[in-house]
């Protein structure tokens, strides 16, 4: 192959790379959609004077056919001389031999020559390879914009119809707890004005906007998934409290017989903690009552409210409980405490039976004051717990 024919084979696969690449990009959705779109803000300023010059790209690309097709011609006819042949085709090859023609400054899309900025309409003469430079300057920049458009639009769009879809659900659960929530409104809006920008300036969008929106409609949906909750649980918690009423008047009665036992039949009993009154469950302005009154307030429309009312109720219940299991514990401290004493008393008896010790004068004198002291009121829990140490030892020096 002649270098002829070999700068012709090159430049003739340049030609249909461009044509295929020219020809694609006509029929790239992305880039008929922009097209088709007023496009504004970075996108406009950054890709507008691309997609102008697509025209041109393609009268360029027919002017460097013509003259591909004109060296063919030229080489086949076999009418010329081999050298005048030659000589002619590597004029065309390598000479300027390609005529291009830009825009007038005044028409509707400015453009430039290969030789500078705006001019009157002209042709120039121009080399295949700076032809192809050329071209190689404008379709790039289209390219890459496109690329980089579809990664936009591939990242935020199913995050914007998966938004649409969280947003449309939270619209009908608020509608069917009757609730009007002004932020989900605002972020349908904040969705619907992204998308839009999306068509006319995706380069202006940021990718961050995506995750922002993420964020803000993921809080919406727990937000949703805690009020329905707390909507359908109401019946539940409602038996919850009536439970938790049960609770508060045994636990109640307990302390308070605890603290009267106590009172009685220890002597000392300690710090005991006071009662209070059944009134404060039961009274007029006790908890039943007020239980009573938030399950009346009945109705769809103030579920809110009956649901804010019966957690403050079960919170201050709950605390109440506690606090009167507290004063359960410290009211029987005193009497656990000589449960334990009568209870240790009762074994060490048990052996003194096994060893047939528990009629021995001394041993059973002793047991019987610690009995004494264990089952008669007020119990002395100190002089008590010495005399059953005393019967232990007792014990343990009969079995030595």
């Amino acid at each position: 192959m002649t270098p002829i024919e070999q700068t012709l084979q090159r430049y003739t696969e340049a030609e249909q790379r461009i044509a295929a690449n020219l020809l694609e990009l006509d029929n790239d959705p992305t880039y008929q959609l922009l097209r088709a779109s007023s496009l504004q803000g970075v996108t406009l300023k950054r890709l507008g004077p691309s997609f102008a010059q697509g025209p041109t790209l393609w009268r360029w690309q027919r002017a460097l056919s013509q003259v591909l097709t004109e060296v063919r011609k030229l080489l086949a006819d076999e009418g010329w001389g081999s050298a005048k042949r030659n000589a002619q085709a590597a004029q065309l090859l390598r000479g300027p031999s390609v005529v291009v023609s830009v825009a007038s400054a005044q028409g509707s899309a400015q453009s430039s020559d290969l030789l500078g900025g705006p001019v009157a309409p002209v042709e120039h003469r121009v080399t295949i390879e700076a032809l192809i430079a050329e071209m190689r300057k404008l379709y790039e920049p289209i390219s890459n914009g496109l690329a980089e458009v579809e990664s936009r639009w591939r990242d935020l769009l199913p995050r914007l119809d998966a938004a649409d879809a969280t947003l449309k659900r939270c619209t009908d659960e608020f509608d069917s707890l009757g609730i009007s929530d002004t932020n989900v409104r605002q972020l349908i809006q904040l969705v619907a004005a992204t998308r839009a920008d999306l068509s006319t300036d995706p380069l202006g969008v940021s990718l961050q906007v995506g995750a922002d929106i993420e964020r803000q409609v993921s809080a919406q949906a727990s937000r949703v998934s805690d009020l329905r909750g707390g909507h359908d649980s109401l019946d539940e918690d409602f038996s919850k409290a009536e439970n938790l009423l049960t609770d508060l008047r045994l636990t109640r009665a307990r302390a308070a017989a605890a603290f009267s036992e106590a009172s009685h039949k220890i002597s000392s009993p300690g710090d005991l903690a006071r009662v209070p009154s059944t009134e404060a469950i039961d009274g007029q302005r006790g908890l039943a009552p007020r239980l009573d009154r938030i399950r009346d307030d009945d109705g769809t429309a103030n579920w809110q409210h009956r649901r804010t009312q019966l957690d403050a109720w079960l919170a201050t219940a709950t605390k109440m409980l506690a606090q009167l299991e507290r004063a359960e514990s410290r009211n029987r401290d005193g009497l656990d405490r000589r449960e334990d004493l009568r209870g240790l008393l009762a074994s060490y008896q048990a052996k003194a039976q096994a060893l047939g010790i528990a009629d021995e004068p001394t041993f059973g004198d002793l047991t019987d004051e610690a009995r004494n002291e264990l089952f008669t009121s007020p119990t002395d829990l100190a002089a008590a717990g010495a005399l059953v140490a005393k019967v232990g030892t007792k014990l343990r020096d009969y079995q030595q």
